[in-house]
Order: structure tokens, then C-alpha cells, then sequence
């Protein structure tokens, strides 16, 4: 398992880019200017002219775009160098602690939004058909109403906690991942290697044995937003365990959460903390030395 340096270095792993790659700037330039500060200004121009229907169409596609901006930013600008300060420590349901690391709260209240503002759109067009079409005119209603209970239906998946805000469960026992729409957990006795991936972001890969017990669960497949690692297995005849996280996603620092997963993969004899406030302290100093 490959070390990190210890908490006077930088630990941001040479594997990992560390500048915005100019392709998501050149992407996020492009919403900004053509799908959110354009569609207002066609918005502002109809309102003028009296199209108040039309012009209300403008500004929720602006909203919109606005939104996927946002997300955009979330996952891409920002490079998640909040350090610790998200990182808490949980009981568990066996009485045992451990350390949670949370997903993006800005990137869940934007996707959660965005769903919303599909929703209210499209039930905003299902009724202006229906308002401006006579009876035998109306057929477009009913794709807009379709699709109106399409994106109604998130609220309902958030409220079962189907789509839920992901974290990480870092315990003396091993690693508890709960994506977006998925859960995963590998055993820390299992674990082969954690290293650095990088992907269209800073990513962490933990692979383990092949006969490590893993059992991965897709949640829900309504609105599935990621699924479990998929890995051929050295037989290349099933999956290999294996626990594949977004740095993207993360609300602490990516870089931070590697050193702590790297530090307790190959320190068994100082996995207790996990259960103790120690690791969160361990945490916040980024003191990860022998």
C-alpha cells in the first residue's frame, strides 16, 4: 500500500492534476454566457413586448441553467480544500464510532433544487397548454405532464432516503461508502491497496481481494446517480471488491481523505482511534507520521 508524506508536506498526490482542466472552464463559460445571461435578457426583452408567457419560459430555462452552473462550480472550482472541517465523528449502531466523511452539501441542494425546478416547469407548460389549446389541441399536455410527475417523483426518492447525501464511514472494521444512489463496505482485513486515480477528477481507488465478502447495493435505479465500482477480478470472471470514491463529491479536502485512508490501511494497530475522537484529531492536524 503506497505511504503519503507526513503533515508538513503537501499531500496532494503528483497523479492528481492540480489545475481545472480548461475544458470544464471553456464548459461552464459557455452555460454562463449563452444559457443563463442570454435566455435573461430574451427573457427581459419578451417581458417588455408584453409575452409575459413566453418571457416566464426564458427565465425558468435560465434558472435552470443557472443551476447546473452552480453544480458545475461545486464539483469543478471548487477543489474541496476545506480540510477537515466537515469531517465529524458518529456512533454507529453497534455502539462502536467512527469517522464520517460527507458528500457535497452544495452539490446535493443543487441537484435537488434543479429536479424541482424541472418539475415546476414542466407543470407550468402542462397547464399553458392546456389554458391556451382547445380541447382537441391539448395533446402536448399530457408529455408535459408526464414529465412533470417524472421529475415530482425526486422528492419522493429524497423523502425515502433512496437518493440521500453521500458519505464515507471510516470505522476500526473497515469502510462504509454510501454514494448518492448506492452503498458499498469493504473490510479493512481485505483491503489490497488504496492509491489515487485520476479520472475527469481527483479520485481515491481501494481495491481488495478477490475473495474478500463484498456486497454492494444499488439503492434505487429511478434517478441513479452513480453505482458500485465495477472491476473485473483477476479471473476476469466476476467483479472485484472494490470501493471507487468521487473526490469530486467530497466535501473535505480529497487529498486528506486519501492520507487517512492510506494512514489506517496500513496502521491496523492505530484503527481503535477510528472508534475514538483521536482520528478526528489525527484528522485536523493532518499528522500522519508513525
Amino acid at each position: 500500500m503506497p505511504g503519503m508524506p507526513s503533515s508538513d508536506a503537501d499531500l496532494w498526490p503528483d497523479s492528481w492534476s492540480q489545475e481545472v482542466q480548461p475544458r470544464s472552464v471553456l464548459s461552464l463559460a459557455g452555460i454562463a454566457l449563452f444559457l443563463v445571461a442570454a435566455p435573461i435578457a430574451i427573457a427581459v426583452y419578451l417581458f417588455a413586448a408584453d409575452n409575459k408567457a413566453q418571457a416566464g419560459y426564458a427565465t425558468a430555462f435560465a434558472a435552470i441553467c443557472a443551476l447546473i452552473l452552480w453544480i458545475g462550480y461545486e464539483s469543478r472550482f471548487r477543489r474541496r480544500r476545506a480540510g477537515a472541517d466537515p469531517i465529524t465523528t458518529v456512533r454507529l449502531d453497534n455502539g462502536s464510532g467512527a469517522l464520517k466523511i460527507p458528500y457535497s452539501l452544495g452539490i446535493h441542494v443543487g441537484v435537488t433544487l434543479l429536479m424541482a425546478a424541472f418539475a415546476v416547469l414542466f407543470s407550468a407548460a402542462t397547464v399553458h397548454t392546456i389554458a391556451v389549446n382547445p380541447p382537441g389541441e391539448r395533446a402536448g399536455a399530457y408529455l408535459w405532464a408526464a414529465l412533470a410527475a417524472l421529475f415530482a417523483s425526486f422528492p419522493l426518492l429524497l423523502l425515502r432516503r433512496k437518493y440521500a447525501l453521500g458519505y464515507l464511514l471510516v470505522s476500526p472494521e473497515g469502510i462504509h461508502h454510501r454514494g448518492w444512489t448506492f452503498q458499498s463496505y469493504l473490510p479493512w482485513q481485505g483491503i489490497k491497496m488504496i492509491h489515487p486515480l485520476q479520472t475527469d477528477g481527483p479520485d481515491i481507488l481501494i481495491t481488495a481481494t478477490d475473495d474478500t465478502a463484498w456486497e454492494p447495493k444499488q439503492i434505487t435505479r429511478l434517478w441513479r446517480a452513480d453505482k458500485p465500482a465495477a472491476i473485473p477480478s483477476d479471473d476476469g470472471h466476476s467483479l472485484k471488491p472494490a470501493i471507487h470514491i468521487p473526490g469530486k463529491y467530497l466535501a473535505a479536502d480529497p487529498a486528506l481523505v486519501l492520507a487517512i485512508l492510506v494512514f489506517y490501511g496500513k496502521s491496523s494497530q492505530a484503527r481503535y482511534e477510528l472508534a475514538t475522537e483521536t482520528a478526528l484529531h489525527r484528522a485536523q492536524s493532518a499528522h500522519f507520521g508513525s
